[in-house]
């Protein structure tokens, strides 16, 4: 059975065939990318934070799985009414429409290459929902405490603002974003602008 860590939007069917003592956790790993996901922080032991692993460009990011909403793979977006830079169009998820951010059209001004292995991750911070586009998700991650490191990203590294710790795990690094120092950011308007034709 599936505890609390995570509800899954697949069939039961799926999941007993893993076994009476399959956790949440386990059955993400052996999707090894979930293709749709409601995610729910769970009470860990001190030593272990948890997190939703993922590449933008060809750096991989982690966030808080509070701020995750769902995970969904990358379909038609509908357009926006006005270009706003980083924004890519719009898209709905059980009736919720929102805005789609491409990370790396934000933070390195190109484009994401839209494949097979792309996704959205509906994140939401008190009221506000944003989908943000990543080349690829690679599911939940637990790390330990031991390899969380304190980083000041020079101002060269486009998302040092939203990156002050570093977990290492599996030979990687894994940069932590702040979804909601991002999720300001955008708010008051100091990282979206609307594009000039």
């Amino acid at each position: 059975m599936l505890d609390s860590y995570t509800k899954m939007v697949v069939p039961c069917t799926n999941i007993s065939s893993m076994g009476n003592h399959c956790t949440a956790f386990e059955y993400l790993q052996s999707l090894a990318v979930p293709i749709m996901t409601e995610v729910k922080d769970k009470v860990l032991p001190t030593q272990e934070w948890s997190g939703l692993a993922f590449y933008s460009d060809s750096i991989l990011f982690a966030t808080k799985t509070s701020f995750v909403e769902a995970v969904i793979p990358f379909e038609y977006l509908y357009p926006l009414p006005m270009h706003l830079e980083g924004f890519i169009g719009m898209s709905s998820h059980r009736d919720k429409i929102f805005a789609v951010l491409d990370l790396k059209a934000l933070f390195w001004k190109k484009n994401s290459v839209y494949n097979a292995d792309s996704r959205i991750i509906i994140c939401r911070y008190q009221e506000q929902r944003i989908g943000v586009l990543v080349c690829r998700c690679l599911g939940l991650r637990r790390f330990n405490l031991s390899t969380k490191t304190q980083v000041e990203l020079s101002q060269q590294v486009p998302y040092q603002r939203f990156v002050k710790h570093l977990f290492y795990a599996e030979e990687k690094r894994f940069a932590v974003l702040d979804m909601a120092k991002l999720f300001g950011e955008i708010q008051i308007g100091n990282l979206i602008k609307e594009e000039k034709k």
